[in-house]
């Protein structure tokens, strides 16, 4: 059994279907040589809408090889989904790749459903008839 890699994962659409993408540690040192930044200046170029093509591309195409998709098949998933679109198309996707990389998501599937600290039931803002 491998390690649990679960909280580095997304899961999204791209390409007509729902597919896992990660990045490995691997991935990640690949694409700072790529983008010739840290993951970190990556995120802020991201952010701050200062971004070259290649880091949403790089970001996504390793993505995509992360999470289990061949190199060719990468590829040509980013040559007929990603290269034929407006940039802006692909930030949401590669800015949460980012962040599931650097600071963790919740495992998908995992059954936690979102706890709220509120009562179950609210006091009722009229008294009751009498």
């Amino acid at each position: 059994m491998g390690p649990d890699t679960s909280r580095t994962a997304i899961y999204a659409a791209f390409g007509g279907s729902r597919r896992k993408l990660q990045l490995t540690l691997g991935c990640i040192g690949e694409l700072e040589r790529i983008c010739t930044a840290g993951i970190g200046e990556i995120q802020l170029r991201l952010a701050g809408h200062r971004f070259y093509a290649a880091d949403l591309r790089e970001t996504i195409r390793l993505g995509l090889i992360g999470g289990g998709e061949d190199l060719a098949g990468a590829e040509a998933l980013m040559r007929f989904n990603f290269d034929q679109q407006p940039l802006a198309t692909h930030l949401q996707l590669a800015a949460d790749l980012l962040s599931a990389a650097v600071a963790g998501v919740e495992p998908e599937g995992n059954g936690v459903t979102e706890r709220s600290d509120a009562p179950a039931t609210s006091p009722s803002g009229t008294a009751p008839a009498a």
